[in-house]
């Protein structure tokens, strides 16, 4: 519309050598081929080209028609229109970066894509972010290159559906390349699982949970993360979520906040498994693969861990019971397929169907692992706070003050009535 509208403008007032636009007036000067605009307010001021574009949103990039044919500007000089093409793209493009604020990123070559998908993908960043180049900058980008780096980087194989922390845990599994067209590559940063600051925090926890299994057996120690998990979590209905830091999906949603589904459960065993020097996958039991309509979907995700050279199936339950412990291939509802990819094979009985005499305990302080998240979490410290503001006492003045002044005004009242009736009678 501006650019109908200027041209609208320079056709009616063309032979006057001016062109009227949003407020201002642009005059023509010098000759064609080497033409500038001197621009004028609505006072009829001399004012600079960046004062045009700061004031009245006039575009640095101009087409306008003077003499009978089109003329091209950049900051009010004249250019040619190959350079008015270009430079009028790369102008549109950063105006499209910048709508969509925090989560537009305007890139130029294929250097500056990859660095921003590095970025995006190797950092906290949660959104739906918006490669943004020109139409002309698309042509000279080498999309193969980057979905190369892609794919050597960060793009899994369709068939995985066994990881360990570092593939699963910070983000959920890139299996599609992302979408892009002539203006733009979408990259889907809703996929990080955890915050910068959450992580933070739980690296602190595990710190000083990790102090309970100090000299404890492999067994021990798978016993007592399968203990405290499903004794301290409450498995919370998966009702579907725009991003994973808002699913309940990470160790920290498991161990500070005590809330999770199952995701996070798998994903916190590994988490501790890794801690403590245990060998062990989360297993995504995957129900939909569909290449063309881009559509990957689980409907369980659990544990295999390693015990004694046998491994075994942990699928930590919503209830506090064994029946997800140290699971043999004997056991329901778990298919051998799902475990091909990470080429392990689930022993034939449950490790307590073996041993039954195994003990089944496991002692935690969970007084103080309670003040530990309290004080990771900042509560301690506001408690204390709030403990220690004196109360202040309450101050009479103001009341004694309230009821003298009510007094007077009695008094005042009274003395009025009788002097009135004195002078009545």
């Amino acid at each position: 519309m501006k650019k109908l509208f200027l041209l609208v403008f320079c056709c009616l007032f063309m032979l006057s050598g001016s062109v009227f636009a949003d407020g201002v007036t642009f005059n023509f000067v010098g000759d064609p081929g080497s033409l500038t605009l001197e621009v004028y307010n609505s006072n009829n001021e001399n004012i600079t080209y960046d004062d045009a574009v700061s004031q009245y949103g006039i575009d640095r990039y101009l087409e306008l028609y003077y003499a009978s044919q089109n003329v091209y500007f950049y900051n009010g000089n004249e250019i040619s229109y190959e350079e008015y093409v270009v430079g009028h793209a790369s102008e549109v493009a950063d105006e499209t970066a910048e709508g969509y604020q925090d989560e537009g990123i305007r890139v130029h070559n294929t250097d500056e894509v990859i660095k921003a998908i590095d970025d995006i993908f190797t950092s906290y960043k949660n959104g739906l972010y918006h490669l943004v180049y020109s139409t002309e900058e698309y042509n000279n980008i080498d999309f193969e290159a980057i979905e190369n780096h892609i794919a050597d980087e960060y793009l899994s194989p369709i068939e995985q559906n066994a990881y360990k922390y570092e593939e699963y845990g910070i983000r959920q599994p890139l299996k599609y390349f992302p979408n892009y067209n002539e203006t733009e590559m979408i990259i889907d940063g809703m996929t990080l699982k955890i915050t910068e600051d959450e992580n933070s925090k739980l690296e602190r926890f595990v710190e000083e949970f990790d102090k309970y299994f100090v000299g404890k057996s492999d067994y021990e120690k798978i016993l007592g993360v399968y203990i405290y998990l499903s004794n301290n979590t409450v498995y919370v209905e998966d009702t579907g979520y725009t991003n994973f830091v808002d699913g309940l999906v990470s160790p920290y949603d498991v161990l500070l906040e005590g809330r999770s589904v199952c995701i996070g459960m798998a994903t916190t065993f590994q988490y501790l498994m890794e801690s403590l020097g245990i060998e062990s996958y989360i297993i995504d039991v995957v129900s939909n693969v569909d290449e063309d309509e881009k559509l990957y979907s689980t409907i369980h995700t659990y544990n295999a861990v390693r015990l004694d050279n046998k491994w075994y199936i942990i699928d930590i339950p919503n209830s506090n019971s064994f029946d997800g412990f140290l699971l043999g291939k004997n056991s329901a509802n778990y298919r051998a397929e799902d475990f091909a990819y990470a080429g392990i094979e689930i022993n034939e009985q449950g490790y307590l169907d073996e041993y039954p005499d195994a003990t089944r305990e496991f002692s935690f302080d969970y007084d103080s692992i309670d003040k530990l998240i309290a004080d990771i979490k900042g509560e301690n410290t506001q408690e204390r706070v709030e403990d220690e503001t004196p109360i202040e006492e309450e101050d009479d003045t103001d009341f004694l003050a309230f009821v003298l002044l009510g007094l007077i005004l009695v008094v005042v009242f009274l003395v009025i009535i009788i002097f009135t009736r004195k002078k009545r009678a």
